[in-house]
């Protein structure tokens, strides 16, 4: 089984080294399929724009644009690249990174985060930082780095605790992002009380109610962006925001920049 080095993918690769990391980006203009292969370096891997398949040991994770995963060093796995190609963001880790993460109990296999998660805007933020190549920027990369690691734990947090009723609200509110959500309606569906809710979710989701919807109307947001000229206004509407200003406001707390100029980053690699 052939092990990729750092920096090494397969597609083009564009790199960049700051703060004890490798950033790359890696894109696939056309569907391919790779073979089960393995990574000498550990790595968070987000997809930004396309269609992507992941396999390994008989589990599959089917990707959309800003979903992430996190992959220890020699875990092997295959991918299928989809008919409209794939772009990704790929934050390779040296050995200071390695050992923030080894301080938390670092996890044998790959873990994902498909649902709009911290992980996922702290790594569009990166890409943001990767774009600019500037080396004036290490202290920003870093403390990012740092987030970025330190979520980890978070990405894998052990719900088999959760009561079911809490994973069901949880795929009610992601079933329609745009939808008005009605804390008291969700509460009488679960059969418990509003109270309980708010406190349950947010203790096995790590956030709250609100804090999900947005994080998914953001992530819903990314996907449109990277599908045409849609215009502004119709994808804050397609997301359930008020207006197009009110999308902004909260794409640019998640992501670090403005739809437009998100758009815009995609376009011109």
């Amino acid at each position: 089984m052939v092990e990729l080095t750092a920096g090494t993918f397969y597609g083009d690769v564009a790199s960049f080294a700051i703060a004890d990391a490798l950033l790359s980006e890696v894109h696939h203009p056309d569907p391919r399929t790779m073979p089960e292969h393995t990574h000498a370096v550990p790595h968070f891997c987000l997809l930004l724009s396309g269609d992507y398949e992941e396999s390994a040991h008989g589990e599959k994770i089917v990707f959309a644009p800003q979903t992430i995963v996190y992959r220890p060093a020699h875990a092997s796995h295959w991918d299928t690249v989809g008919a409209r190609g794939a772009l990704f963001f790929i934050v390779e880790l040296g050995p200071a990174w390695q050992a923030a993460i080894e301080a938390q109990g670092a996890p044998r296999t790959r873990i994902s985060d498909i649902s709009g998660g911290e992980t996922a805007w702290l790594a569009t933020r990166l890409h943001g930082l990767f774009r600019e190549r500037d080396p004036q920027s290490a202290l920003a990369v870093e403390s990012l780095l740092y987030e970025l690691c330190g979520h980890v734990d978070t990405m894998r947090r052990d719900l088999v605790a959760e009561p079911a009723w809490c994973k069901r609200v949880a795929e009610r509110v992601a079933a329609d992002v745009a939808a008005h959500v009605d804390l008291r309606a969700l509460a009488a569906e679960a059969a418990v009380h509003p109270a309980h809710l708010t406190r349950v979710f947010r203790r096995f989701r790590g956030r709250s109610i609100g804090e999900e919807v947005a994080a998914l109307r953001v992530q819903h947001a990314c996907r449109l962006l990277t599908g045409g000229d849609v215009p502004l206004t119709d994808v804050a509407a397609a997301c359930g925001f008020a207006d197009q200003s009110h999308l902004t406001r909260v794409f640019s707390a998640h992501t670090g920049t403005t739809p437009a100029r998100y758009r815009k980053r995609l376009r011109t690699r």
